[in-house]
Parts: structure tokens; sequence; C-alpha cells
């Protein structure tokens, strides 16, 4: 039976992987080549053969196992599918001193199963200083906001198996940090389009990598907001004394500072105040259903970042000493390069303006339809009609179909999914994929084909649209039908 498989090997606080091209042949756990591959790792001390990544690898549905040797730490972990009908991750570690043990033929008595250790909600502030009052107002989606969403959808299912890797989830991993990046980078339309530019890197694959550059810290500065990163089981509390502790080092310190808490499960939309710290509640971001419809956290992330809903605003506005007509401005806008002109969105506030109002670097797309950001007919201005959004998961809705006859600006609602708990607030491991049902694609043992070298791959679409975080391709292209 042919297994498929990756290495990764953690030596002084780096990353290396190794596997066999094109697909990763590889042994079994319950094979002693297994057992003599690790204690051979284990006595080199040169990486010569190995590839250097900037964090492991995580499991892929092409792939049956995934060693990850911690030299550092001194820890085995295997991450392997499991089950027949219904797929799941099973994690199982090992001491490396476990497999010193000369009576040992395989890894297999070594290993222990290891469960879900994260908990599925950061905890509140024990001490009850943090007021949760703190309300958002979403407005009415644009056609940027249906297309941001669409982007956000694609980028998580994509990056899926990142994003299922967990345990790799700490606030100080650079895998983190690179994620959250991308997801705020796609929510504030803060990337380069590349038109009619033809890519080798897709489809991604099991050795696909996110190559865009990440924060250097888990605080930093966003778009006017400051953004601080923390774990899923971090408290409320800890996060304010770490985005404070920030703050009175920072130059860039406002009477009210708008604030983003940002697990990669959830976040909280923050003001602080010298006298005065208040929040929203949780915001689910990442779920099982993510890589299919759009959480309450994205659709909250393309809104505020993307419009003045939350934004810190100059009152006094901005004066420019030459004084150019609007036809001028945006002929000399869309003339601008895609990197120029998202720097200069973020320098000027009515270059901003007029960014947000539009659909930047799409070569004039439209959008027809707003099925992603208003599910319930997708269909923006109405005749007659006003619109809500639902207070729980932040979807916007027409008035006319929640059944409503008229609202007022104090209004709230709750969808129906909502009301009946359908709605999607958890991330299990493994939860993306039982979701999306991918063992329509099995693992590599069950896939003969797989076995076999030179097919010709079945020939994508043109591709009209792909979008780059500083010149790192991001996964996402796209192109129209029939081309």
């Amino acid at each position: 039976m042919v297994t498929r498989g990756l290495w990764n090997l953690r030596v002084d606080g780096k990353w290396y992987r190794f596997f066999h091209p094109p697909r990763g042949r590889i042994t079994s756990p319950d094979s002693p080549a297994t057992l003599e591959r690790i204690r051979k790792v284990l006595s080199e001390t040169d990486q010569a053969d190995w590839e250097r990544v900037p964090f492991p690898s995580p499991l892929h549905i092409d792939l049956d196992y995934v060693y990850n040797i911690d030299k550092d730490l001194g820890i085995l972990t295997v991450d392997q599918w499991t089950g027949d009908d219904v797929l799941s991750r099973m994690l199982r570690r090992a001491t490396l001193t476990k497999l010193e043990d000369p009576t040992l033929i395989t890894i297999e008595a070594a290993l222990d199963v290891v469960g879900d250790v994260l908990d599925q909600q950061n905890a509140d502030d024990p001490n009850g200083v943090i007021s949760e009052g703190l309300r958002i107002n979403i407005q009415e989606p644009t056609p940027l906001n249906e297309l941001q969403l669409l982007f956000l959808t694609d980028f998580i299912y994509l990056w899926r198996f990142y994003f299922d890797d967990m345990l790799s989830w700490k606030s100080t991993s650079l895998l983190f940090r690179t994620l959250a990046i991308g997801i705020l980078r796609i929510a504030a339309w803060d990337f380069e389009v590349r038109i009619d530019t033809d890519t080798t890197e897709i489809p991604l694959q099991f050795s696909s990598v996110p190559g865009w550059q990440a924060p250097s810290g888990d605080v930093f500065w966003f778009h006017g907001f400051l953004i601080t990163l923390h774990g899923a089981a971090d408290t409320v509390g800890e996060a304010v004394v770490k985005a404070q502790t920030f703050l009175r080092e920072s130059p860039c310190r406002r009477q009210v500072t708008h604030v983003i808490f940002m697990s990669l499960r959830h976040i909280r939309l923050v003001e602080i105040s010298p006298g005065s710290v208040q929040c929203t509640s949780s915001i689910p971001l990442i779920v099982n259903t993510s890589a299919m419809h759009p959480s309450p956290g994205c659709r909250v992330l393309a809104s505020i970042l993307s419009s003045y809903s939350w934004k810190p605003f100059c009152p006094r506005g901005e004066l420019w000493s030459v004084n150019l007509p609007t036809e001028i401005l945006d002929k000399m806008l869309n003339a601008m390069m895609p990197r120029d002109i998202v720097s200069f969105a973020q320098a000027s506030l009515e270059v901003e303006k007029w960014y947000y109002s539009s659909i930047p670097q799409l070569d004039g797309l439209r959008v027809r339809d707003f099925d992603l950001s208003i599910p319930c007919c997708g269909k923006r201005h109405r005749p007659n009609t006003e619109g809500i959004y639902c207070s729980t998961c932040y979807t916007w809705y027409n008035v006319i179909c929640m059944g409503l006859s008229s609202i007022s600006s104090s209004d709230t609602c709750t969808c129906h999914d909502c009301q009946q708990h359908i709605t999607c607030n958890i991330m299990e491991t493994g939860g993306i994929h039982q979701t999306l049902q991918l063992r329509t694609s099995k693992p590599a043992r069950r896939r003969p084909e797989l076995w076999l070298y030179g097919r010709a791959s079945v020939p994508a679409g043109e591709i009209k649209y792909s979008v780059f975080f500083g010149g790192a391709f991001t996964g996402l292209a796209y192109g129209f039908e029939g081309e």
C-alpha cells in the first residue's frame, strides 16, 4: 500500500521540511523503516537535504501522515487521517527519549493521542472592569464588500489545512500572524491585483506555503486600528493590558483608540480611552463553515475596515493645495500602480473615500448579485426597501425579506438562523473538512491514480485576476466563465 506524507523538523528555533517529490511517498508509523528514519534524523547535525520553511507544513487531504520532529522540545508528533466513512484528524505524540529504547521496533507503542487542547472562546475579564456595551453599526453592504466576502471565503478554503492546524495558533507563532494579516488585508482591500498574469503556483498543493510578510509582533497599527493578537484562551483583560502597554510607548496614541482583539477563533472590537474600556461581545471568526459561508467576524472586519462605520475619523477633513476636478482625480487614480494606490489611500482621506466607494484594481468589474453579503435575496437597493443587520451574526437583510414593515435607527433584530441556533459559531479540529465533505477527495492510500507518474493535469480556465500581498501570491486567482 502506497502512503504519502512529509517530515517537519525544528532545530534551534528554525523549521525545515522534507518530502519525496512529486507526491511525498512515505512509510507509516507501524513500519520499522519510520523509526529508523527518525533515529537517523536525530543523529544528524546537517540539514542540507531539508527545505527551510517559515513554519511546519500541516496535514493535507492528499497526505496520509505528517511527522513533526521537534529537537528543541524533544517531541515527535504524528498527524494523520483516521476513519473510513467520516474522516477526522488524529494527533499523536511521543518524547524523543522514548524512541531511544533499543527494544522498540516501531513508533506505534510510544505514541499517545493528543486531544484538542484549545478553548472555544477567550475568557471574560475576571475583574469586571471592562464593559461589553460597545455596539457597532454595520452599514449596507457595497459591491466591494461582496467581493471581500468572496475573497475571504475562498482564502480560508484554499489555506484550510493551515487554518485547521489549531495547535499552531499560538499568539506568538509566525503562522498565526501570517494567517491573521492575510484576513486583515483582504478585509481592508489592501493587496495588489495583477491583470492577465499567469502563475505556476496554482492549484495550491500540500507543498504550498503562505509566503507573504507577517507583522513582527503581536500588537501593531493597521489602517488606523490597533490590532492585538492573542491566544484563544487569553482573557479579555490580558489582551487589554497588552494593548495598553503598547499604547503607552506609542507616539500615535489618540484620545480614544479603536482596537481589534483577534484570535483566529474570535475577534472583539474595543474602544480604549483614559477612563474606560468598552468592547463588543466575542464575534466568531474562523468556524467550521468559514470555507463555505462568510463568518460573523469576516462580515464585521470587511465592513469596518472599508467604511467609516467604526473607523477613526478626522473632523477637520483634508485640504489639498491643488483643487483637482473629480474626473481628473478619478483618471489619475485609475492609472496608478496597485501598490501605489493602496499606499495613497492610506495617506489621504479623500483618496481613501474614493478607494472604498469603488472597486479598485479590477478593471471595470461590476457586481451583479449580492448572494454573500445580502443572502436573503441577493439584491441591493430594492425599491422602497430598507435594510437591517442581524445583531448576532452581522448578516444584512432587506426588511421586506425579514417580514418587517419598517424600522427605526435604533432597531435591532436577530435572524431566523440565529434564533434557531443554526448559525455555526465553533471551530473544531478537522471541522472544516467534515463540513465540506472533503472525503470526495480520498486520502492518498485510496487514490491509485496518484501512484502514476506523468499524468497530464486538467487544463484550467484563463486567469483574469490574481491577488498578491506585497508580491507574494495569495492563492486567489479568478477568471470568467467560458474563458
